[in-house]
């Protein structure tokens, strides 16, 4: 059986690029006079590569805005533990922020925005999850595929996807089925056992199901243009598994600010180590002193 093979994120990226009211199935670009389709093709194919630029774009706010949630002790903390690539972080995936000040430690007010551009915090997107479920996508995906979805229906009243619920992983594969079930195509994950990961594997076979007949594998792959994602995902600096954090080292004024204890406990110590050290001194000092 013919099928294609990708990603899951490309996948992902590639239903949302062919739903886009600019150039979604059937529609015809108001030009003021008729283009040769060879044109009409290549203009086409820009937009699809303008549009697969800016979901990555916004697939990297989503996550920028997620690591702002986080004081500068807790992205110290994670980084230490579990590394500089933000991706590889619990706190991230399951979208739960700063909570220094629950357990009673100072921590610095939290802001929604980010280096890149202003959004809304994504905790106010979708409710937390415990760090648990990781073969749930990671919370700022989500949040980032509902809103291309909300963006759109902004864009065309009559957007037929707006009210689809983006809340798990089934959710994903509800609206790639949907989406890929008008070609007459279906999408089977091929590594449902293991951890949900941006690289996993998704093959796209003819359906089963449904009375659409299935367009051909080549117009198939004419409508997602795959490689185009494939290749953007693969070598742009903004893929999530490239973000990374290092703490800054603070100076040594603030380490001794953080954890000296008070002034006269601080005063006693330095007087102890000062005979400590001139004590031995002044005794040698008296014996040869003496001894003349």
């Amino acid at each position: 059986m013919s099928s294609l093979r990708t990603t899951r994120t490309a996948l992902t990226h590639a239903i949302l690029t062919t739903i886009h009211p600019s150039i979604a199935y059937n529609t015809h670009f108001p030009f003021p006079v008729p283009l040769p389709s060879e044109l009409h093709l290549l203009i086409r194919t820009h937009l699809r590569v303008h549009i697969a630029r800016a979901l990555l774009d916004s697939l990297h706010a989503s996550l920028s805005t997620s690591l702002s949630t986080l004081c500068d002790d807790c992205k110290s903390y994670y980084a230490h533990v579990f590394g500089p690539h933000v991706a590889d972080w619990p706190v991230i995936r399951a979208g739960r922020g700063c909570r220094c000040t629950a357990i009673g430690l100072p921590s610095h007010p939290l802001s929604c925005k980010t280096d890149r551009v202003d959004t809304t915090c994504l905790e106010q997107d979708l409710p937390p999850r415990p760090p648990v479920g990781d073969k749930e996508p990671p919370a700022y995906f989500l949040a980032h595929v509902k809103h291309i979805l909300a963006t759109y229906a902004s864009m065309d009243p009559s957007f037929p996807y707006a009210d689809r619920p983006i809340a798990s992983n089934a959710d994903l594969d509800a609206l790639v089925s949907r989406v890929l079930s008008t070609f007459g195509w279906t999408a089977i994950p091929t590594t449902s056992h293991r951890n949900w990961e941006f690289d996993n594997d998704a093959v796209i076979v003819a359906s089963s199901a449904g009375d659409i007949p299935a367009i051909t594998l080549d117009a198939l792959r004419i409508h997602l243009d795959l490689p185009i994602h494939d290749d953007i995902l693969a070598h742009s600096p903004l893929h999530p598994t490239k973000a990374t954090y290092f703490p800054p080292f603070p100076p040594p004024t603030t380490i001794v600010a953080r954890y000296s204890f008070n002034p006269l406990s601080t005063s006693l110590a330095s007087v102890l180590l000062l005979l400590t050290v001139a004590s031995p001194l002044a005794f040698a000092f008296a014996l040869h002193v003496f001894a003349q």
